[in-house]
């Protein structure tokens, strides 16, 4: 399954590493990530100069998180496309897993559970038990607006205007709706 992650930044360069080290190191591939820098002032420019292994599109301004998103998401060939924040850790076939679960209940956008705390615990051996207390719920409405999966072609569907309000306006469970009631 193809799939493009979509990571808007915003100066932060310490929590885009982390999230792309998390990423690699649970297997996902350089060649499916995609780095928006919304116009960063820190040493992220540098950072991506640096890393031409990793894909990435420099805006000179902010287009906040909805419009990287959508940004990424037309510039991806991808089935998939993974909406990601870049204070993001993730843990092992975290994808893969959203990705079957639509597909197994016929959804184009998936949103995983979420935990949300300090990192001072060890990632590693928490994701097991976690994935498996959460491996059976799906609920069909709400998001966390940090970490999306999408079909790709509900962004072809939309018009420009909507891909945006759509996507900016990601933490309301309405937009979910939105969504997925385009079928």
């Amino acid at each position: 399954m193809k799939y493009t992650v979509v990571i808007p930044v915003l100066n932060q360069l310490h929590y885009t590493q982390q999230c792309v080290q998390s990423l690699l190191c649970h297997g996902v591939e350089v060649s499916s990530l995609l780095i928006i820098d919304n116009g960063s002032t820190d040493d992220t420019p540098a950072w991506l100069a640096s890393r031409p292994d990793l894909r990435s599109i420099r805006n000179p301004v902010n287009l906040g998180c909805g419009g990287a998103w959508t940004q990424g998401a037309l510039a991806s060939d991808s089935d998939w496309v993974v909406l990601l924040n870049n204070d993001i850790v993730c843990g092992h076939n975290f994808i893969e897993a959203q990705i079957e679960a639509a597909q197994k209940y016929g959804l184009e956008v998936v949103s995983p559970s979420m935990v949300e705390f300090e990192l001072d615990y060890d990632l590693a051996a928490f994701t097991p038990e976690f994935l498996a207390k959460m491996r059976a719920p799906c609920v069909k409405a709400g998001s966390t607006g940090c970490v999306f999966r999408c079909i790709a072609r509900c962004f072809t569907r939309l018009d420009s205007w909507t891909r945006i309000a759509c996507c900016s306006v990601a933490r309301m469970p309405s937009s979910w709706l939105a969504v997925n009631a385009m079928g």
